[in-house]
């Protein structure tokens, strides 16, 4: 089995525990999840957290009194379960509000949905961050607008007008090149940090394209160490 988590988070719109214990075991059981142990803690003067250890990973609850609402977390390794039981519980009267769902690869960052996990996003942006990046190549802005050029190019993404690259110098702590690229589907937007070598660049677009590639890509150019890269589809 290839490693991919599948995690569904919401907060729902009760606190009273006997609901939620019979409300989501049912649905666990329905969705085709294998509930191996739980345990819950009651807490004083008020409040509740359980726990369902599954066989395909667990489902964690916990009340927030103050403000009558419960946070779920469900992690699984199988994602038929997973959407069964996402759509599920969105038809209850548990309510479940503010849901994201997100999935995880290994060295491939993580995937955040904000739409249900039926549904299909209208765009996608990868948050990128580029640690020990070349120096010089950061702070040249012709270099900066090349990789601009090239990277739209790689992902098949038809810019607009020429790359926007200012310089912005009086503080420190953010002291270096920005970028915005317009595309005739969104945009690629970017800072070079000078203080410590750093690159954050997002690229949003409602056209497909091969997140890795573009994170890859960027990495390579600029002879980053690390990378680290988030995925949000929305």
């Amino acid at each position: 089995m290839n490693a991919i988590d599948y995690t569904y988070k919401c907060w729902l719109d009760t606190i009273n525990p006997g609901k939620l214990k019979d409300t989501l075991g049912k649905l666990l059981t329905v969705s085709g999840f294998g509930v191996c142990g739980e345990a819950h803690k009651y807490f004083e003067p008020e409040g509740y957290s359980k726990v369902w250890l599954l066989s395909e990973s667990h489902l964690a609850i916990h009340t927030y009194t103050d403000d009558n609402r419960t946070a779920l977390c469900l992690s699984s390794c199988i994602e038929e379960y997973y959407k069964r039981f996402s759509s599920l519980i969105e038809k209850t009267d548990l309510n479940p509000k503010n849901c994201i769902h997100i999935v995880g690869v290994p060295d491939k960052g993580w995937r955040v949905n904000l739409v249900p996990a039926d549904e299909q996003a209208w765009g996608m942006m990868t948050s990128m961050r580029i640690d020990f990046c070349n120096p010089n190549k950061i702070r040249s802005g012709e270099s900066i607008a090349n990789y601009t050029r090239e990277l739209c190019e790689l992902i098949e993404m038809k810019r607009y007008g020429e790359p926007q690259i200012p310089f912005f110098g009086e503080d420190q702590r953010v002291s270096g090149y920005s970028l915005n690229q317009f595309i005739e589907t969104s945009n690629v937007t970017g800072h070079f940090r000078n203080e410590n070598d750093r690159i954050y660049m997002d690229v949003f677009s409602c056209k497909e394209y091969d997140p890795e590639l573009a994170v890859d890509f960027t990495k390579k150019y600029f002879n980053g160490v690390k990378s680290e890269y988030l995925v949000l589809n929305r």
